[in-house]
């Protein structure tokens, strides 16, 4: 999604801009901006899923204490 939604978000924009570095930077933001997001929805997802798992682990270290 960041390769490919980013190759043709810089190709619609390269008709207005003619300045390689500032679109490549623009890509660059762009494509960080996709893994962070992706990172964060998919940490929210996990835990939703399986936070019972971690509770139970962090139970389980404390009685060994």
């Amino acid at each position: 999604m960041g390769t490919g939604g980013g190759i043709i978000f810089i190709s619609r924009l390269s008709n207005y801009v003619n300045n390689l570095t500032i679109l490549l930077i623009i890509w660059n933001f762009f494509y960080l901006s996709v893994v962070v997001f992706g990172f964060y929805a998919s940490k929210k997802n996990w835990l939703k899923e399986n936070g019972a798992l971690i509770d139970e682990i962090k139970r389980i270290k404390e009685s060994m204490k």
